[in-house]
């Protein structure tokens, strides 16, 4: 029975025999030397449970520049606050995986809830700003109004999670934690249909109050204006 992402991996990894676990999404390719780059960082760090590597992110068959290319981590405290990762750039040992009881019942952002399940065990992760994998883009894709009730149910499942280590945060630590949060669900609205793009003005307006930082107000104009009527009038 098809359950999700998240029990696809846990039975995945409830059948390896490995002594290091790798996930490798249907449309990503790892480069030559990830494999061995990041076992040979594990064999010789044994205080890491973990290595995160950056990717190369291709459009169409075109590399391009990405701002989410690469991992940042930290503890607990900074990953919910800045923290960026995806799957395939994990090198695991098995035993953390384990340990951490594998990924948590969660219809979006399995990634990110992974990692603060994992660092929530007190587990260290490596992040290396070289990439070794290629993140296929397909610009045709559009997110499903399904993605977005999935991206609110994720998002309250990360908030109530973070609730647990509010005690770590000082005021403005915690207010970044929430605009981190609010960004989740306006960039997932954003990527979807023009009427799911409307919608996202909610919450830019949201990261907005909380930062007051102007570079939030620009989505909200491109989400009201087409991106054919700009180009339309930046013609004119």
């Amino acid at each position: 029975e098809n359950r999700g992402a998240c029990a696809a991996r846990n039975t995945g990894a409830a059948f390896a025999s490995g002594k290091y676990f790798f996930f490798l999404d249907d449309d990503d390719e790892f480069l030559p030397r990830k494999v061995s780059t990041q076992v040979s960082f594990l064999e010789k760090n044994p205080e890491f449970g973990g290595h995160a590597c950056a990717f190369i992110k291709n459009r169409n068959g075109v590399d391009f520049p990405s701002t989410d290319g690469m991992p940042v981590i930290g503890d607990l405290k900074n990953f919910l606050m800045y923290g960026n990762i995806y799957t395939p750039m994990l090198c695991l040992r098995k035993d953390v995986f384990e340990r951490s009881g594998g990924f948590g019942d969660i219809p979006k952002f399995q990634d990110m809830f992974f990692v603060c399940i994992l660092l929530s065990h007190d587990i260290r992760i490596f992040a290396l700003e070289e990439a070794l994998f290629i993140q296929h883009e397909h610009i045709e894709e559009r997110i499903s109004n399904r993605s977005v009730k999935n991206a609110q149910i994720a998002v309250s499942v990360i908030q109530e999670f973070s609730k647990g280590y509010h005690s770590l945060f000082s005021e403005e630590e915690w207010k970044q934690a929430q605009i981190r949060f609010t960004l989740l669900l306006a960039t997932t609205y954003y990527s979807g249909s023009y009427f799911n793009r409307l919608k996202s003005n909610k919450y830019w307006l949201r990261c907005y109050t909380l930062s007051k930082q102007a570079k939030y107000l620009y989505p909200m104009i491109k989400s009201i204006f087409p991106h054919s009527w700009i180009k339309a009038l930046a013609k004119t």
